[in-house]
């Protein structure tokens, strides 16, 4: 994760974004598989530290309070996360 371009970081915010998706999905059918939740809570743990770690490096991700504006409020500045992948 060190030395990670704003695209790379973006890339692997999309994959662990779909990987809980899916798990999100297993789990509404299969409440009570244990490994299924221990991953879920793990992926999402490590998707909370990427998105961090973008935030921190190249500015907010999501608005309405779920993104720290580290920089000064930075909404309006280019490029926007979606233009950079």
């Amino acid at each position: 994760m060190n030395n990670m371009t704003a695209a790379g970081l973006m890339q692997q915010i999309a994959e662990y974004e779909f990987l809980l998706a899916d798990l999100n999905l297993y789990l509404d059918t299969h409440p009570s598989d244990t490994r299924a939740l221990g991953d879920y809570n793990s992926y999402a743990a490590q998707l909370r530290t990427l998105k961090d770690k973008y935030i921190r490096e190249y500015g907010p991700l999501e608005n309405f309070g779920n993104s720290i504006n580290f920089n000064g409020w930075q909404y309006n500045d280019r490029p926007w996360p979606w233009d950079i992948v």
